[in-house]
């Protein structure tokens, strides 16, 4: 659990939930990484055309119908374009060294509307639905925030902001 002070100095704390993988999931997580990169690699070849980094209208008017095709629901795939422009923005500030960034772990952003946790499940825009096998129960009162969906070594786990 990792905790910082946010607007109004209101404490965010991190909580982990263990997540059952489900192989739809664990397929979800590969398009949203998929997607991922397509978006920064897109964000990337624009801002060095153009000299600026493109902004998120143009983000999405280029790489929505893309994402979505890909297999993304609606709200995942503007997590995914939103993502991959904060990506790109780091690496170009960073002064652009080295390769295009590209990601290889499986991870997905879930903003407050895309996920919700109901009686032991967490379900996901898109019809996605997983069985919750274990989460801290000491923040239940707070406010819930964004998560991050993340599968690594077999465990899928799902890390949730809470203002509290």
């Amino acid at each position: 659990m990792a905790c910082n002070t946010g607007k109004n100095n209101k404490l965010i704390v991190t909580i982990r939930a263990k997540v059952e993988p489900k192989p739809e999931l664990v397929e979800l997580l590969r398009r949203y990484r998929d997607g991922l990169n397509v978006a920064i690699r897109w964000a990337v070849e624009v801002a060095r055309a153009k000299g600026r980094v493109p902004t998120l209208s143009e983000i999405h008017k280029a790489l929505y119908e893309p994402l979505r095709a890909m297999g993304l629901p609606s709200d995942i795939a503007a997590t995914c374009y939103r993502e991959a422009l904060a990506v790109a923005k780091s690496y170009l500030a960073n002064g652009a060294k080295g390769k295009t960034p590209v990601v290889k772990k499986l991870h997905m952003w879930l903003p407050k509307k895309a996920y919700r946790l109901r009686d032991g499940q967490l379900y996901i825009t898109g019809g996605y639905k997983a069985r919750v096998v274990g989460m801290e129960e000491r923040y239940e009162e707070g406010k819930r925030k964004e998560a991050v969906l993340v599968y690594r070594g077999g465990d899928m786990y799902l890390y949730i902001a809470v203002e509290v």
